[in-house]
């Protein structure tokens, strides 16, 4: 009794089964919010059981089958052998897959540490991609996108192909949307510096704005972009700074045009482009997505076999 229970777990029938269930709740769980890609389901307890579960039971099948060779041939082993392959290799994609998002600016150097990335989500043996590249130019508003990276120490410019870009190692970074990095300078009236930074500001979000503040400063920046033909640099900002609740400016600011706050002035002397960027490496994604391929193409091979046998089987009886 035991021994019939262990075939019937280890036929195809039943682990592909719930091979689909698997996929069909985690695909369930990232459509409602509950985690952010399919691939987060194996970070649940309840997963990586049903995860062993799976291996123990194809395995299983692959070692019955081999054991019955001389009397069922050569499918059932290729059978199990796909199957094996397939979650063999979604499992070393799920341990070592790598997905961040970052802002970069013009000129900027790629950090290869984790403190460069606002969000990381990454398998337990996955590392920060390390492709050594400087962000050379964004294509800028009003043009199609794309981007240029120099890879390497000093080598030949790479532009990307449409939104995204794989380098040598496999990482694609793809480009999510763009931004500017204003030089934002206070001076005080009497003379000196007040403060000095670049600012990164994403002024496409849904509320059309972004703020900032200095360290050891009382006063609040909120930006928004607005066009001005009129400005020959392009790039005009709508600043508005406040002290607590209380407005005390606002005005339209650029390279060219200042503004007068108290005691203080604000000016930008230079604007950088910047932009958004997803980095991805999918360590054996290829791998993969062919495992499967064989997969199906094993289990049609299968529907066909027993599509030929059952007319015989009729005829005979």
């Amino acid at each position: 009794m035991p021994i019939s229970i262990l075939q019937r777990l280890a036929r195809p029938s039943t682990y592909v089964s719930l091979i689909l269930a698997l996929l069909v709740a985690s695909f369930y769980l990232s459509g409602v919010g509950a985690l952010a890609d399919p691939w987060e389901a194996l970070d649940l307890n309840t997963f990586r059981l049903f995860a062993v579960l799976l291996l123990v039971m194809v395995l299983t099948g692959l070692v019955c089958a081999v054991k019955r060779l001389s009397r069922d041939g050569i499918f059932p082993i290729l059978c199990h052998s796909a199957a094996l392959v397939v979650l063999l290799s979604a499992l070393t994609l799920y341990l070592f897959r790598f997905e961040g998002t970052m802002i970069m600016a013009v000129g900027e150097a790629y950090e290869p540490i984790a403190a460069a990335y606002s969000d990381i989500r990454k398998g337990p043996l996955a590392r920060v991609p390390a492709p050594v590249f400087v962000l050379s130019s964004i294509a800028p508003y009003g043009q199609q996108d794309g981007f240029t990276i120099i890879p390497g120490a000093g080598g030949r410019s790479v532009s990307s192909d449409g939104v995204s870009l794989v380098t040598d190692d496999g990482t694609r970074i793809r480009l999510v949307k763009r931004g500017i990095v204003p030089l934002v300078e206070l001076a005080a009236a009497g003379g000196g510096t007040v403060a000095r930074e670049y600012v990164r500001l994403d002024l496409d979000s849904p509320a059309g704005q972004d703020s900032f503040m200095f360290v050891n400063n009382p006063y609040e920046f909120s930006v928004r972009r607005i066009n001005d033909s009129a400005d020959p640099a392009g790039v005009v900002l709508q600043i508005a700074a406040r002290r607590g609740k209380l407005k005390v400016a606002e005005g339209k600011v650029s390279t060219r045009l200042p503004l007068k706050i108290d005691a203080i002035t604000l000016s930008i002397p230079e604007v950088k482009s910047s932009a958004i960027f997803q980095v991805s490496r999918r360590s054996g994604y290829g791998f993969f997505l062919a495992a499967c391929a064989v997969f199906l193409a094993v289990q049609g091979w299968g529907v066909c076999i027993g599509l030929r046998r059952r007319p015989a089987g009729n005829g005979e009886g």
